[in-house]
């Protein structure tokens, strides 16, 4: 039913339930589904049956499962490359989820609209170190089980970019991570691109799940008002750790580069009273 031009209202449910559990539920086995539902036909198909969804190899939990781009069938690795390509000549530009799919259904792959969508999910999982997804040119720290939904029906308000940092000092990342590891800050939950994501994820999270009062109120001070819209409205990950947040903190961005570690303990020092008067 996947394979068909057109799908039927049952096999879009399948397709958009099981693209949710391989967001949500990776490192469960059948990703979570029970029985025999049409998810979990498309999902021992798609999924099971190419070996793109297993148990961790020797040595690690085995108990846990993993999604991986190395399956049983070589042919795929050729859709990963185009993948790669397509993202890779975009460059800052970004290139839509829309276009990749586009490629998809074209020779010589040909692929059909049902289950394209479904491996281009399990490249950007798998990805998440490398890849960058905006939705409307908003940065999405991670991807949860409504964006993979909203993916299906519009791919053309995705676009993704390699996320590339290297230009920037390692000692700006070291900083923030300071103030993580003090900070009673959840540093888990799905985020992507570790290097950037592993400070940016943990700060997003932490200001949405905020009270509604605590994200609205002006009785914070200045540096925690500002440091906490840098977050919200940030739609770029670099611009937010390198510039946003910086001068919303009262720091010149270009501190950063002089080489000495005064920025770094005022960044240190501002970033987290903000988060500690914020959490109060």
């Amino acid at each position: 039913m996947v394979s068909y031009h057109k799908l039927s209202g049952a096999a879009s449910r399948a397709r958009r339930e099981l693209v949710e559990a391989m967001a949500t539920r990776a490192g469960e086995e059948r990703l979570g589904m029970k029985g025999f539902p049409p998810e979990v036909a498309l999902y021992l198909s798609l999924l099971k049956a190419q070996g793109v969804h297993k148990r961790k190899e020797d040595g690690e939990d085995t108990t846990l499962w993993h999604l991986s781009l190395d399956g049983r069938d070589p042919n795929l690795q050729h859709l990963w490359e185009l993948i790669d390509n397509c993202i890779s000549k975009a460059e800052n530009r970004g290139v839509t989820v829309a276009y990749i799919l586009d490629e998809l259904y074209k020779p010589p792959f040909g692929m059909r609209q049902g289950p394209a969508p479904i491996y281009v999910v399990l490249y950007l999982l798998v990805k998440s170190d490398e890849v960058a997804v905006f939705q409307e040119g908003k940065y999405l720290p991670y991807i949860s089980a409504a964006d993979v939904a909203l993916m299906l029906k519009r791919p053309d308000l995705f676009s993704l970019k390699k996320c590339v940092a290297t230009n920037v000092e390692r000692e700006v990342f070291d900083a923030y991570r300071n103030v993580l590891n003090t900070a009673e800050i959840d540093k888990e939950g799905g985020f992507r691109n570790p290097e950037v994501i592993g400070v940016v994820g943990p700060l997003s999270k932490f200001v949405a799940e905020l009270p509604e009062y605590t994200r609205q109120t002006r009785k914070v001070s200045l540096e925690a008002q500002q440091a906490r819209s840098a977050i919200v409205n940030s739609a770029d990950p670099v611009e937010l750790l390198f510039r946003e947040l910086p001068r919303a903190l009262g720091i010149q961005p270009k501190a950063l580069n002089r080489g000495n570690e005064e920025w770094l303990d005022v960044l240190q020092s501002r970033l987290q009273d903000s988060l500690s008067e914020l959490a109060r």
